[in-house]
């Protein structure tokens, strides 16, 4: 599974995955360091066997969670969430 797969079954797929990581690094990392978070990003990603994202997305993500603010990576899961979208 590559967010860089052109089939989009495995684009969503990936988004899913990497979804589910932030939101459980937002209820386990809520408070900490940003550089905390960002390893323990990091090493998810690379776990879940999703290529390495560009580093400053990895870094403006864990600061996000590090002040506890929801990150909302996957389209379906925001489009279900408000539905004027």
């Amino acid at each position: 599974m590559a967010p860089t797969d052109p089939e989009p079954s495995v684009q969503h797929e990936a988004q899913v995955t990497i979804q589910e990581i932030v939101d459980r690094l937002a209820s386990t990392h809520p408070g900490e360091d940003p550089d905390v978070v960002r390893s323990a990003l990091a090493q998810a990603i690379a776990d879940a066997g999703l290529p390495e994202q560009p580093e400053k997305w990895v870094r403006d993500t864990a600061t996000e969670v590090a002040a506890g603010r929801q990150i909302v990576i996957d389209r379906t899961r925001r489009d279900e969430d408000d539905p004027r979208r």
